[in-house]
């Protein structure tokens, strides 16, 4: 069975740890605050954007998604 990815709150969650503001990650991907909260709620997320948030954090977002194929891929 899949496991279901929540990308926005995992998002969240390193922000969070790295201690980081909503204000700064807007900046830096340079979009408005508004748009990070949306981001924080979605289930799913444009690619080019993950990228651009795995960059900016420094945290391979993606590896999310692959250790759920591999998971899957084993069963």
């Amino acid at each position: 069975m899949d496991q279901h990815i929540d990308i926005g709150k995992a998002i969240y969650n390193e922000l969070q740890r790295q201690e980081c503001g909503v204000s700064w990650l807007a900046n830096k991907l340079n979009i408005s605050r508004m748009a990070c909260y949306r981001m924080f709620n979605s289930y799913s997320i444009d690619t080019e954007l993950l990228y651009r948030v795995s960059k900016v954090l420094d945290y391979d977002f993606f590896a999310l998604y692959s250790a759920n194929l591999k998971c899957k891929i084993q069963d």
